[in-house]
């Protein structure tokens, strides 16, 4: 089962993934996504690439999770 993590770092490798750690950065990201729609369309078609392949992984993290709980809570 992969993780969150796996995930993630495919979607930076995809370039469909930025951190953003100031307020700064996000406002820059949302103006060039505005201003360049062949780049918004890109990295919306990387993103949306790299959850396909990963379709149905939420779901089993979900009841992993799920099973792990009840140990726990019961």
């Amino acid at each position: 089962l992969r993780n969150f993590q796996e995930i993630a770092d495919e979607l930076e490798k995809n370039k469909a993934l930025l951190l953003i750690e100031e307020n700064k950065e996000l406002a820059k990201f949302f103006t060039e996504m505005i201003s360049n729609p062949k780049k918004k369309e890109k990295t919306g078609n990387a993103s949306f690439e790299v959850f396909q392949k990963n379709r149905g992984v939420l779901k089993k993290i979900k009841e992993s999770l799920d099973i792990e709980l009840k140990k726990y809570l019961s």
